[in-house]
């Protein structure tokens, strides 16, 4: 994606710099046709110059021929470029490429052997090397949470003990008044949750995965457990809810009462383990089994999964193929990078995705529509004369404050520059309701809305609005007379458009290379949270982000903005040549400072495989045939019919090279060929076979990965220190029950001696 951005920049400055070289002849032309008197120096240099029914106007169509012929040409060298940089990445041995998306699986495929059956039967069996069918897994995916916290402040109080040499403690709990050991407290709470974990992977596993020899041990395990021990009474249910505080040598009755046949063999399992020294351990993990299996939240399947492959051609031939009879049934694409996969949008309904894109459709159009009012308003500020007589009370202020006007002229672009600036906040928020499934797709679908917005708002309503603002009396009296004040005036808005221009690139620019708010915010995070070791100042923590831990590159949000830069060099090339100069610049500027920064300052991921030119190939099209349909109906207004003859052959060519290209180049530039694929596959596996170790278990829910975590900084001696404190922990507590039991009984036996020597005192007596 980095370099696809960085060549569409190049791409920018190859065209506006043939516009350059056709200034040189344009600028002669329209600047002695004498049309506007009393226009500035830059309007006489643009074809605004060229009066009604002038022939001069014809050289503006040829000129158009020229770069807009130049435009077609380079796009076909840049596919030729990108299908081959496209092509070598998708050949690599990464995760990406062996893999597929599938969605909206058939249910009689809806469970991961089933899928897996299917592929291998399509592909053969040497063809498929897994498949993972998503599941709703809320309570795992929780207790993982919990874990990966734990972790943290595990790491971070064994950081302190070793680097301060005070061992910290904690309350565990607000109303707690006692403190305990952090790191012992820690690293018992995250056994506990590993042990849980586990347990729950594991039923989980022998629920919905029999075809694994090694997991239909763990079912028959799991099968083993007598179900009339489920049949327990409130004392059984209470005793098994607060196992975990029970005394741990009463464990041997509670097991007699709760009749658990698998638990013995649980037990011997863990005797061999160095954290089974206790039999509270057994006791917790035979209270997770009943919970497991009670609980049916956890492991329904959902509606789409993974399927890896062992071949490139098969992953490459299964994107390309129809899977089902049924529109939208097993339906792939590709997938995208392990660890840029949301996975709570994986599997979700066909009906649930459907609502969501009407949804963020929806919420686009009427934004887009909306977004007008404050458009054309601010557009309209900047023609500060034309304001002037529409707003009299303006003209009495600038003449009491006359820095009041050059100020409204350099404010409107930078207004300008505020509102798009937010607009990518607010569609963001419509992209998430279409549900992507990863970065890239979020970012491919935010991309096009703003590529839209940049087109219809920021040039055609600021062109449109601006003029109409400006001259909105006389339209009052004579709505016939549009046409001839768009002749007038769109010519002239090519200043306005170098003005947002340039604010937006030294104003970006500047933004970008100093990055203020990552300063600002790194400083905050020297400040406040975990900065003992090098990896605790180089985490985020709260979301305050060190600047060794940048976030990723807004590829959607930059390459948007560069939207309004080609439409603007479309638009005017020809018709204001000035713009070109300008426009070359700010291409090189940009090229030369995002090349730095995505080198040295952002990471590579998330990476959507260079999708992201192709879709910006396609805006660029449609703003071509935008660019030639306003200059048709601009010549169509200086009343030369010879003009406007040679504009529609350029027209239909353009169309038969949209025509051309959308058949094949977009399709070869998405997938691998199946020649190559197989060449690939051959070259890959010639000397020895591929390990696909590289691939094994990334498409598993991260959830489901780990079974145990630890803290990296939590050493094997410290863990057995930790178990042999426990042990000893929990052997003084039961020599402290006996002794108390001891005493009692001593102190019974007195007292029952004592009473029997009273009462025979008093019958002595009496």
């Amino acid at each position: 994606d980095a370099l696809c951005f960085i060549r569409i920049l190049e791409f920018g400055f190859k065209i506006s710099f043939m516009g350059v070289l056709n200034s040189i002849w344009l600028f002669p032309v329209y600047r002695t046709a004498y049309g506007l008197d009393e226009a500035d120096r830059i309007i006489k240099v643009t074809v605004g110059n060229i009066p009604e029914g002038d022939y001069r106007i014809i050289v503006t169509p040829i000129a158009a021929w020229i770069m807009f012929g130049y435009t077609m040409f380079l796009m076909l060298k840049e596919f030729e470029w990108f299908i081959g940089r496209r092509h070598t990445f998708l050949r690599q041995t990464i995760p990406r490429n062996y893999t597929i998306y599938v969605s909206h699986i058939d249910p009689k495929y809806r469970t991961s052997p089933a899928l897996f059956e299917f592929f291998k039967n399509v592909f053969g069996e040497d063809a498929v090397l897994e498949a993972h069918v998503t599941m709703d897994i809320p309570d795992l995916e929780k207790k993982v949470a919990e874990r990966d916290g734990v972790i943290g402040k595990l790491e971070h109080a064994i950081n302190v003990e070793d680097i301060t040499g005070k061992t910290p403690t904690h309350k565990p709990s607000l109303t707690g008044t006692e403190k305990v050991n952090s790191i012992d407290a820690y690293a018992e709470e995250l056994k506990n949750l590993n042990d849980e974990i586990s347990d729950d992977i594991k039923l989980i596993e022998a629920t919905n995965f029999p075809k694994n020899p090694d997991i239909e041990t763990q079912s028959a395990a799991s099968n083993s457990v007598n179900m009339s021990a489920f049949h327990m009474d409130a004392t059984d249910q209470s005793m098994v809810s607060n196992l975990t505080t029970a005394d741990p040598y009463a464990a041997t009755s509670i097991k007699d009462n709760m009749a658990l046949n698998g638990v013995e063999e649980e037990s011997r399992e863990l005797d061999n383990s160095r954290r089974s020294n206790t039999s509270s351990n057994i006791l917790r993990m035979s209270a997770n089994a009943i919970g497991g299996l009670i609980s049916k939240e956890d492991g329904a399947f959902r509606e789409s999964g993974f399927v890896v492959f062992k071949k490139l051609s098969a992953a490459h031939a299964a994107l390309q193929m129809a899977h089902h009879h049924t529109p939208f049934t097993m339906n792939c694409a590709e997938a995208p990078n392990p660890d840029d996969i949301f996975w709570n949008n994986i599997g979700k309904t066909h009906k649930q995705l459907q609502v969501g894109k009407l949804l963020g459709f929806t919420c686009t159009v009427i934004l887009c529509l909306f977004w007008t009012i404050p458009v054309a308003f601010v557009t309209s500020i900047s023609n500060v004369a034309g304001l002037k007589e529409q707003v009299t009370f303006l003209e009495d202020w600038i003449e009491k404050a006359p820095w009041l006007e050059p100020m409204l002229e350099v404010i409107a672009p930078l207004f300008i520059v505020i509102l798009q600036a937010m607009l990518p906040i607010i569609l963001l928020e419509f992209v998430k309701l279409e549900g992507p499934i990863s970065t890239s797709v979020m970012e491919a679908s935010l991309f096009g809305k703003l590529g839209a917005f940049m087109i219809i708002q920021t040039f055609f309503v600021a062109s449109i609005g601006g003029a109409v603002m400006t001259e909105l009396n006389s339209l009052v009296d004579d709505p016939g007379g549009l046409i001839t004040i768009l002749a007038e005036t769109l010519p002239g808005q090519s200043t306005f458009y170098v003005q947002i221009l340039l604010v937006r690139t030294f104003l970006g620019l500047a933004t970008e290379l100093l990055r203020p708010s990552a300063i600002v915010i790194a400083w905050i995070r020297g400040k406040v949270g975990p900065n003992l070791t090098e990896k605790e100042r180089n985490t985020t923590w709260m979301g305050l982000r060190p600047l060794a831990d940048p976030l990723e590159f807004e590829y959607a949000e930059v390459l948007a903005d560069s939207i309004l830069y080609f439409m603007v060099t479309f638009v005017y090339t020809t018709m204001a040549p000035f713009t070109n100069y300008f426009l070359s610049f700010c291409y090189l500027l940009l090229g030369s400072c995002y090349r730095h920064q995505l080198m040295y300052i952002y990471p590579t991921t998330p990476d959507s495989g260079g999708r992201l030119w192709l879709a910006f190939i396609n805006i660029a099209l449609t703003c071509m045939m935008i660019a030639e349909f306003t200059l048709f109906g601009y010549l169509g207004l200086k009343k030369v019919p010879e003009a406007v003859t040679t504009m529609i052959p350029l027209i239909i060519v353009t169309l038969l090279f949209n025509f051309y290209i959308r058949q094949q180049h977009f399709h070869v530039g998405l997938y691998l060929p199946s020649a190559d694929g197989v060449e690939e596959d051959l070259l890959k596996n010639k000397e020895a076979p591929l390990e696909f170790d590289f691939v094994k278990d990334e498409y598993l829910q991260a959830a489901m990965r780990k079974k145990v975590d630890n803290a990296e900084n939590y050493g094997v001696d410290r863990e057995i220190a930790h178990d042999e404190n426990l042990y000893q922990e929990t052997v003084d507590a039961h020599d402290l029950v006996e002794a108390g039991e001891e005493a009692e009984r001593t102190v019974g036996e007195q007292s029952r001696n004592s009473i029997f020597q009273s009462y025979t005192s008093k019958k002595s007596s009496a």
